[in-house]
């Protein structure tokens, strides 16, 4: 029933929408019981017309400009190389290795130099007296000399008539109720001047000498760790003028010269500033026989002469703490006595000028 129905009303809506053609009369039996209708397949049907209004057209883009392709020369040929058997084979470069910013040295701020012990101290500005206001001169009937005629009136004179470095802890000091030795090292100075040798000279074993010097050394620095210790090389002799005055046959400016080399070591080794009265002194070799008159001990004149040499030679402490040379051993001298007869501990009185 229902498919019937929905029959007729499509045969219905196509007579309608015919040319305008009168439809036949068609009864209700007719569509219920008539054959059924045959719908041609072949007759197109027309889609609904849209009411949306047209899309614009899409604008077509422009051709694109043709570049010209570009000319890429041509590599050059490479030569051919022939390679005999003889040639040698190129070592491949070694390679490099990259720096980074930790491994870069740092500018480097130059330290000041060391002060080289191995040379005498160098002459330089003059001081005034009171330099050695703090001073004491340690040393023999030289020392003494120096001390009583030059005009330094400055410092503490610490000596004995004779004096040795083998003695300084026994002999009392000239004055006192002191060795030198406990002098020294109960006082506090700033600078020491030690002068040791000429009553030396005729010892037998020369090696004593320097192990018993570098020994004091070490006591008077352990004593008076804040002091400038200069050591004092031998003022030469007059060897004509030590003969007539009756001074022992060893008592010459050979001798001396050798125990210099040996006090020039001793400096080197305990690291002392060293002041070469020698060189300031000596003239051909010799001491003038105008400096003295017994050709040993200085007269005024040459003492005052010594003093001006120290006043142009001095050393600060910051000097002497740089870094220092390296120590080279003492040298050592002679076993055998320059004068056999040479007494074991000569002594050597002061002359009155």
């Amino acid at each position: 029933m229902p498919m019937r129905l929905i029959a007729f009303l499509t045969v219905l809506v196509l007579l309608c929408s015919g040319c305008g053609s009168e439809l036949p009369s068609v009864s209700r039996s007719d569509v219920l019981s008539g054959p059924e209708i045959e719908t041609d397949v072949s007759t197109p049907v027309e889609p609904p017309v849209s009411t949306l209004p047209p899309a614009p057209p899409v604008p077509t883009p422009p051709p694109a400009e043709s570049n010209p392709p570009a000319t890429v020369p041509a590599p050059e040929p490479v030569p051919s190389v022939e390679v005999s058997d003889s040639d040698p084979v190129p070592e491949p470069p070694a390679p490099v290795e990259p720096v980074y910013e930790d491994s870069v040295p740092a500018i480097q701020i130059p330290a000041d130099p060391a002060y080289d012990f191995s040379a005498p101290v160098p002459e330089g500005p003059d001081v005034e007296t009171d330099y050695f206001a703090d001073a004491a001169f340690v040393g023999d009937s030289r020392t003494e000399g120096f001390w009583l005629y030059s005009g330094v009136k400055q410092g503490k004179l610490l000596c004995a008539t004779g004096l040795t470095v083998f003695s300084i802890d026994t002999k009392q000091a000239t004055g006192s109720s002191e060795t030198v030795l406990d002098a020294v090292c109960s006082g506090h100075f700033g600078k020491i001047y030690l002068g040791f040798g000429l009553n030396e000279l005729g010892y037998i074993d020369t090696n004593s000498f320097i192990q018993t010097y570098c020994q004091l050394i070490d006591t008077i620095r352990a004593a008076q760790p804040q002091a400038v210790i200069y050591i004092q090389n031998l003022i030469p002799v007059n060897d004509a003028q030590a003969r007539a005055s009756n001074h022992k046959g060893h008592v010459n400016c050979e001798r001396i010269r050798l125990y210099n080399e040996m006090i020039a070591g001793i400096a080197q080794e305990k690291q002392l500033p060293l002041l070469d009265l020698y060189s300031a002194f000596a003239v051909d070799g010799q001491l003038p026989a105008e400096a003295s008159r017994d050709g040993v001990h200085l007269l005024p004149s040459y003492c005052k002469k010594q003093l001006e040499f120290l006043t142009s030679h001095t050393v600060t402490p910051e000097q002497l703490t740089a870094p220092a040379a390296p120590v080279v051993p003492v040298p050592s001298g002679p076993t055998e006595a320059a004068d056999p007869e040479a007494p074991i501990e000569p002594e050597l009185e002061v002359t009155e000028p």
